[in-house]
């Protein structure tokens, strides 16, 4: 079948995006990169553009891999830049690996809820103590 696009709008409050901020920063340690592979193909009909764009591409997938390695040199990476020409063509693929054990996950989404309420909760309190003040 032909591939189709799905549109999602997603219209968040500022209440649901401190949520996912603060459920962000308890999981940020919780997950673990095991792969990143970047693999594309940049086709242009001016062949020097083409190799221009696979090289700026290829030297920014390398100094990506570099700083997951050093972060974990466990990571496998790798990356396949290839470029052509005689049409315009641009596909790029990106796959990475990540774990995260099931009881980490609830923890910090029980976490996050839990702050989330407590901040809630606390400007509330503010805010009734401001206008008992007037």
């Amino acid at each position: 079948g032909k591939d189709k696009n799905v549109k999602i709008n997603l219209n968040f409050t500022k209440k649901q995006l401190k949520f996912i901020k603060i459920l962000k920063n308890n999981l940020k340690s919780k997950v673990y990169l095991d792969g990143f592979y970047l693999e594309s193909l940049i086709c242009m009909e001016d062949a020097f553009a083409s190799s221009m764009l696979s090289g700026v591409l290829e030297l920014i997938s390398n100094l990506m891999i570099s700083k997951i390695k050093c972060n974990n040199r466990d990571v496998k990476v790798g990356n396949i830049i290839n470029s052509g020409f005689r049409h315009n063509l641009i596909i790029v693929k990106l796959n990475m690996d990540m774990y995260i054990s099931l009881f980490d996950l609830l923890w910090a989404i029980m976490v996050s809820v839990i702050s989330n309420r407590r901040l809630y909760n606390e400007k509330n309190k503010k805010r009734t103590m401001c206008r008992k003040q007037h």
